[in-house]
């Protein structure tokens, strides 16, 4: 990331968590998701701990980032753990809840039911 980015990042970054906080206040579906070219890709897993911060519970986070996310894609085949759906799938060790430790407990990446990272 540039330098130009990341000082873009930093100062918008507390209006992006006041933002967040401001619609699930209202009551506001949030998803997961970005089209930004200002982070590398991989690290989205980071956001569930910023939607925390802004007042989802940990759980809301996670539905912001499968159920919700797809919900509001209208896509019904993902988003889910079901029979028929497409799955990607994460298992976590430790607290499943503290996502500031997801890197250092992520064990296993599932993608399209393959495994594509096992940290076991």
């Amino acid at each position: 990331m540039t330098p130009e980015i990341e000082a873009k990042v930093r100062a918008v970054s507390d209006l992006h968590v006041q933002a967040i906080a401001r619609a699930h206040a209202a009551g506001v579906k949030i998803a997961m998701g970005t089209d930004s070219g200002v982070f590398a890709h991989g690290i989205n897993h980071k956001e569930l701990a910023w939607m925390v911060r802004a007042g989802l519970s940990p759980q809301q986070s996670l539905m912001a980032a499968t159920g919700s996310a797809a919900e509001l894609l209208e896509r019904s085949d993902i988003g889910g753990v079901a029979p028929g759906k497409l799955a990607d799938l994460v298992v976590v060790g430790g607290d499943p809840w503290n996502f500031d430790r997801f890197d250092q407990n992520l064990q296993l990446v599932m993608k399209g039911g393959q495994v594509v990272r096992d940290a076991r």
